[in-house]
């Protein structure tokens, strides 16, 4: 039988110091800057086993703020894992953001209590289509034929499997998401998530995926595995400009029966 094992994820701070920038349809990155070192705070007496980060941690703010965030996470003294979001790619490149976040891959894995964790980064921005609405490469991403070679090997295992992803890599009810409902599916989801979720679908170990770039809770199951989407720390679920930002996190718990979400703020 396994231990247990407690994680707690959060997703889209949206860090910015600029407030007039970061308030349409409820993103409030400005509230960010009092709230989160706050949330950061209360996380060091959690028992969790590890903190994980899906990306776009930051809005507009630059390398400095980037960096100041990284050195507060690491008072928690609990480890810590980062996704690269869209939003980090956007103030510096790549070898860049890997320096700052303390990353030697940009895609890696931890294997802790039986159990292997798989971070992807899901903007390969050599091979995405340009994104006419920014004239930039960075909203489109998909998830290159090294990372997916690299993929298949580390599924090789007994162990089950937990993978995290800043997009989607799984369709999510967004009718109702006010951000994302018109948007084209490249703009949420990784371009090539078909062929991600087959060699995922392949090995059978798989238990779930966890998603943020959407700003919303929600769940699909495909083929077997569960697709979990976390709201959006900056964000109200109403995507309402005039009420304070939600200050989500999820707490998740996985033991021999599967995975367990405790709180889903």
């Amino acid at each position: 039988m396994k231990n247990n094992i407690k994680f707690t994820i959060f997703t889209d701070v949206h860090y910015n110091v600029n407030h007039e920038s970061v308030s349409s349809k409820g993103i409030k990155g400005h509230e960010s800057v009092k709230s989160f070192p706050k949330f950061i705070n209360s996380l060091k007496n959690s028992k969790n086993d590890f903190i994980v980060n899906l990306g776009d941690l930051i809005d507009e703010s630059g390398e400095k703020d980037l960096r100041n965030l990284v050195k507060l996470l690491k008072l928690i003294n609990i480890p810590f894992y980062n996704v690269i979001g869209n939003h980090e790619l956007e103030i510096a490149n790549i070898k860049t953001i890997k320096k700052i976040l303390g990353l030697k891959s940009s895609y890696y894995y931890k294997d802790l209590k039986g159990y292997r964790f798989v971070f992807l980064n899901c903007f390969d921005t050599k091979t995405s289509k340009p994104d006419s609405r920014r004239h930039s490469r960075i909203i489109g991403g998909n998830i290159s034929k090294k990372q997916l070679n690299w993929l298949q090997k580390v599924l090789n295992t007994k162990k089950k499997v937990v993978l995290f992803s800043h997009k989607l890599l799984a369709d999510q009810n967004l009718s109702k998401n006010l951000i994302w409902n018109k948007a084209p599916q490249r703009y949420t989801q990784v371009e090539n998530s078909k062929e991600v979720r087959k060699i995922l679908e392949k090995r059978k170990n798989v238990l779930a995926v966890f998603q943020g770039h959407i700003h919303q809770n929600s769940k699909n199951k495909v083929n077997g595995i569960n697709y979990f989407s976390i709201q959006g720390f900056c964000q109200n679920k109403d995507y309402d400009s005039k009420k304070n930002a939600s200050k989500s996190f999820t707490e998740v718990v996985i033991n021999n029966k599967g995975v367990i979400i405790v709180k889903e703020r």
